[in-house]
């Protein structure tokens, strides 16, 4: 079943995905501002990144240590162009970099409904945007557009996390 929010149509569960400028302090800043402001949202995709560890005795003896570190999340953000405010965006972006090497991070917010009705929030930190994607523009197609991001961590807003792993054995 498809949720729709605003003319949003996101599968079944997101149903709204907000920016908000963030500090070098990593303070949210002043600009927040809604993905409908960059086009119809089409596609939200996001994924932890992390370094294996794999560490094997070498003399044989023992046991071998075997884990993942996470160091952060990427994804990909898809709009159906409406506007040009990505590529604007885009702009504003790059030119702030090479006048004064400014860097603008992003906090992400995603709001998901569960299947119950219950919305979530999971924030998205330190976002770093890149690869804009301006579209192929043809003659009776959408013009599909996008931008992956880089964030140091991800936050349950919810605090669903304790409330599960708090249930958990040892």
């Amino acid at each position: 079943m498809a949720f729709v929010y605003n003319g949003v149509n996101i599968g079944q569960d997101l149903y709204q995905v907000q920016f908000s400028t963030v500090s070098l302090g990593g303070v949210p800043g002043g600009l927040t501002f809604s993905s409908d402001l960059l086009g119809q949202l089409m596609d939200f995709s996001a994924r932890e990144m992390n370094t294996e560890i794999d560490v094997v005795p070498i003399n044989g003896q023992g046991r071998g240590i075997y884990d993942n570190i996470p160091h952060g999340m990427q994804g990909n953000i898809v709009w159906t162009r409406s506007n040009a405010a990505i590529d604007s965006m885009n702009a504003m972006l790059m030119n702030g970099f090479f006048k004064s090497i400014k860097r603008v991070l992003f906090n992400i917010y995603t709001f998901v409904l569960d299947r119950n009705g219950v919305p979530q929030m999971f924030t998205f930190t330190n976002a770093s945007l890149s690869d804009f994607e301006f579209g192929k523009y043809e003659g009776k197609k959408e013009v599909v557009q996008s931008v992956k991001f880089r964030a140091d961590n991800m936050l349950d807003q919810n605090q669903l996390a304790l409330s599960v792993l708090g249930n958990l054995p040892g």
